[in-house]
């Protein structure tokens, strides 16, 4: 008797016409598409939306499979937006931004990371989703988780790519905001260990 062996899914119509190459449970059926995730054709990389395990997921994939979550306004700050942007496992709570006195709607499965108007050299669109770009991602990283957390993050975001220079002089510009006397700190460490390793 030979054992079955799985396959990436076939593109369905629903998947086809979105042209992000994600499968949602309703593109193959809940028990099917369950199946292909628990035995690993399909890797999750949102809340219910999965890639086939030979695609390598992009940003624009991670950002895809958080499109229509969030009201007009809104964005994904932090450990969402770092995952968007670095890759890795996807965060346990979507962690947003939204504008002052919002209110985020009950059904909306996610965390306030806090509520400011954010300027728009600070916000990115990465396949029609806003974030905050990487440079902000990496300055509220800093202010607003622990500092360990924050120096391990921080290290992977220069790995890609984003000026740690760029984020220390952003924070310069946020004045008394809560967390950037620790965020300095937690910077000016990142960019000596660059700088060691160099």
């Amino acid at each position: 008797m030979t054992t079955p062996t799985l396959t990436a899914p076939p593109d369905s119509p629903e998947a086809a016409a979105r042209d992000d190459g994600l499968f949602r449970p309703a593109d193959l059926g809940s028990v099917a598409w369950q199946l292909l995730v628990h035995e690993g054709a399909l890797r999750t990389v949102g809340p219910g939306v999965a890639i086939p395990v030979r695609r390598r997921p992009s940003p624009a994939h991670r950002a895809a499979a958080l499109t229509g979550v969030l009201p007009r306004g809104w964005l994904f700050g932090g450990a969402t937006a770092f995952w968007v942007h670095v890759g890795g496992a996807g965060p346990s709570a979507l962690a947003v931004i939204g504008p002052p006195a919002t209110h985020l709607p009950p059904d909306v499965p996610a965390r306030v990371l806090h509520q400011q108007a954010m300027p728009a050299r600070d916000r990115v669109e990465i396949a029609g989703v806003p974030f905050t770009s990487p440079v902000r991602t990496a300055v509220d990283l800093a202010c607003l988780t622990p500092p360990e957390t924050a120096l391990r993050r921080l290290l992977e975001l220069a790995e890609h790519g984003v000026d740690l220079h760029a984020a220390l002089n952003r924070l310069a510009g946020l004045g008394r905001q809560r967390g950037v006397v620790r965020a300095d700190r937690v910077l000016r460490e990142a960019l000596r260990q660059r700088s060691a390793a160099a």
